[in-house]
């Protein structure tokens, strides 16, 4: 009896280890690390891109990407001597780097067809560092909350990603965003004509004689003016133009061949050791 309670026990613990790898593997999928960390977060790497121009304090340009813009903070604009100190200290952080973007989900762009995105450069071997919070933190930008995904005040300096997720296989999306631009002209013409004008003047001269009239006499003169007549006509144009900006993000997906590795060992060592125990049990 002790045998069979023994031998189901070990088969329950089995079962619900390999209920937890499948589960660990199906999140590991979506990019979501298997085992839980102290930076737990609603952080992900959506693309990683090379940074080839500092455009400002908040701006950068990498390929395969484009242009990026910082999201929710603003840095000092250029002409100030804030505004040279913010592009010297994030050209130096992160020019000629890979960088790491986390692009806001709910917009992708901003009305400059800029992708809108956190961005995190590799700190060490476990850990990115977010550029965006570095920034601020070292004096160089201010929070500006704008409407996205993110919250600028829950984020923190560095972030749990080791290397070896980047190794992993990656797949390619290509996101088609659509914007409606209205431009409204106005023109005004002016017609210039030469026109004739015609005065009659009627002059009636009467001579009276007491009781009598003696005469009368009416003269009529015609007189020709010149005249030039303008006429200003205004025309006002509405044309809707509707552009289409395609961007290619390279998705990382987290593998799951080092972790479905990891916990089928300790499977098996929990397996010997039930078993193990068992078998001095019997003795």
């Amino acid at each position: 009896m002790v045998r069979c309670r023994v031998f189901a026990t070990t088969i329950i613990v089995s079962v619900l280890l390999l209920i937890g790898v499948s589960a660990g593997l199906s999140f590991s999928n979506l990019g979501l690390p298997l085992l839980p960390s102290v930076y737990a977060d609603p952080f992900e790497v959506d693309v990683t891109c090379s940074v080839y121009r500092v455009v400002d304090g908040d701006t950068f340009d990498c390929f395969p990407v484009g242009r990026v813009r910082l999201a929710d903070i603003d840095a000092p604009e250029l002409g100030t001597a804030e505004g040279y100190a913010a592009k010297d200290a994030l050209t130096t952080l992160i020019l000629n780097k890979k960088v790491y973007l986390d692009v806001d989900d709910i917009y992708v762009m901003d009305k400059y067809n800029r992708v809108v995105a956190v961005t995190y450069i590799r700190y060490n071997s476990t850990h990115l560092l977010n550029v965006n919070k570095w920034l601020i933190d070292d004096g160089y930008a201010v929070i500006s909350d704008y409407p996205n995904e993110f919250n600028p005040y829950t984020w923190r300096l560095y972030e749990y990603y080791p290397q070896w997720i980047e190794s992993q296989q990656t797949t390619t999306t290509t996101v088609t965003v659509t914007r409606t631009t209205t431009a409204t002209a106005s023109y005004t013409t002016t017609f210039t004509a030469r026109v004739t004008e015609t005065k009659t003047m009627t002059t009636t001269t009467t001579i009276y004689i007491p009781t009598t009239v003696m005469s009368a006499t009416t003269l009529t003169t015609a007189t020709t003016v010149p005249k030039t007549m303008t006429t200003t006509v205004f025309t006002t144009t509405t044309e809707t133009i509707t552009s289409c900006v395609p961007t290619t993000y390279t998705l990382t997906q987290t593998a799951t061949s080092v972790q479905a590795i990891a916990i089928t060992a300790i499977v098996v060592a929990i397996l010997a050791s039930t078993i193990t125990w068992f078998l001095k049990k019997e003795k």
